[in-house]
């Protein structure tokens, strides 16, 4: 590593917000402005306002952000931050790496001590790899059973905040039918990886067979699941997005959090039997390849826990890795297209693509077979330009 002319300071992740300006933080690491590195940031952070508004160019503090979207977009791509493409497994050896100096972290009251609230995500590797700590400490917040905070700690700030509660918006007809066709792939004793958005909620609504759970990410489909009788064993996963509902299976110990190097480890997932997972896609292209990243040189996603999961799925014994998402996007272009603007997902990682207009099946397929197919559950529209560009 380069030596570093500025603290860094790295901010807890999840739904919750940092309230912290990390600015405000420079006595305490040597009275020099700290660069900032931020992890997957949903909720409106309030500090980012100020960030950004104070931003002094290439000479001045820089944020990074290893997820990019959400809450972030926008510093993304004004260039106010910086986006590190990481897959959320690595996460942990950047820490390492990195060599933090303070990490921000949302915490409750457990006994005497602290422990984290909201999500574990990369929390963990922050106590592990910062110098020292600065929590968050929400005493009116519940305390779900999420690890226990042991590092040093170098301020508590009293906040009292919550994390908005994940909401889709209402289906589409062809959500719904991209739902159906995703779920009846599911295979008996299977455990499934379930995503967000509208595709994610009908693809968790269309499940009909109990299933375990194993996801980066889980909402309130989850209980969903559960109260519908289909959750065979607790559900895992890193983040909570879901409001009271989720926290209730947490207490009741229905849900297990855990760190997101766990959690999203390839290796891990591969080894899990029948393991599918769904995750949906900006673009993909005729050979196969995922982008979530960008379009048209427009940051709107990071890569995630999506090369993860299809990683692991694809290599269970019995599991399926599956790309669902509309035939066109929210600009009525075509998400199927000749070549992805950047491959956040190798081809050799994806098994199955859905769309509203039917299943393509890659397994086994040679390059031209894969572009056949692919073009099938095209938009009809785009389906001859994209026959010229066949790989």
């Amino acid at each position: 590593m380069s030596k570093r002319t500025r603290p860094v300071v790295v901010l807890g992740d999840g739904p919750l917000p940092i309230n912290t300006n990390p600015r405000s933080l420079s006595t305490l690491v040597g009275g020099n402005e700290p660069d900032v590195i931020a992890g997957w940031s949903p909720g409106q952070q309030p500090w980012l306002s100020a960030w950004i508004s104070g931003h002094g160019g290439t000479d001045g503090p820089r944020l990074k952000a290893v997820m990019g979207g959400y809450s972030l977009t926008e510093a993304i791509n004004s260039g106010v931050a910086e986006y590190i493409p990481l897959r959320l497994s690595a996460l942990d050896r950047y820490l390492a790496w990195l060599k933090p100096d303070l990490a921000i972290l949302p915490a409750v009251r457990r006994g005497r001590g602290y422990a984290l609230r909201g999500s574990v995500g990369w929390q963990p590797s922050l106590i592990r790899h910062a110098d020292r700590l600065v929590l968050e400490l929400d005493s009116g917040a519940a305390d779900i059973g999420l690890p226990q905070i042991k590092g040093e700690i170098a301020s508590i700030r009293e906040v009292s905040c919550s994390a908005d509660v994940y909401r889709s918006g209402p289906l589409g007809a062809a959500d719904v039918t991209i739902g159906q066709l995703a779920a009846a792939l599911i295979p008996d004793d299977a455990t499934v990886q379930l995503g967000i958005g509208r595709i994610g909620e009908a693809i968790a609504a269309a499940i009909c067979k109990p299933v375990r759970v194993h996801s980066g990410l889980v909402c309130a489909s989850l209980r969903d699941l559960a109260d519908r009788g289909l959750l065979r064993s607790a559900a895992q996963a890193s983040y909570d997005w879901g409001g009271e509902a989720t926290a209730q299976m947490a207490l009741d110990r229905n849900l297990i959090f855990g760190a997101v190097t766990h959690e999203n480890h390839p290796g891990r997932l591969g080894d899990i039997a029948r393991f599918v997972s769904f995750n949906t896609a900006l673009q993909v292209g005729l050979d196969g390849a995922v982008n979530v990243e960008t379009v048209g040189g427009r940051r709107i996603s990071g890569i995630g826990g999506h090369a993860d999961f299809c990683a692991g799925a694809s290599r269970s014994d019995g599991g399926i890795s599956i790309i669902a998402l509309r035939s066109t996007d929210p600009h009525e272009q075509s998400t199927i297209v000749s070549r992805v603007d950047v491959v956040s997902t190798p081809r050799t990682d994806i098994d199955v693509v859905v769309t509203e207009h039917g299943v393509a099946d890659l397994r086994g397929c040679s390059d031209a077979e894969r572009s056949r197919r692919l073009i099938a559950v095209a938009d009809p529209r785009f389906r001859n330009d994209l026959s010229k560009n066949t790989v």
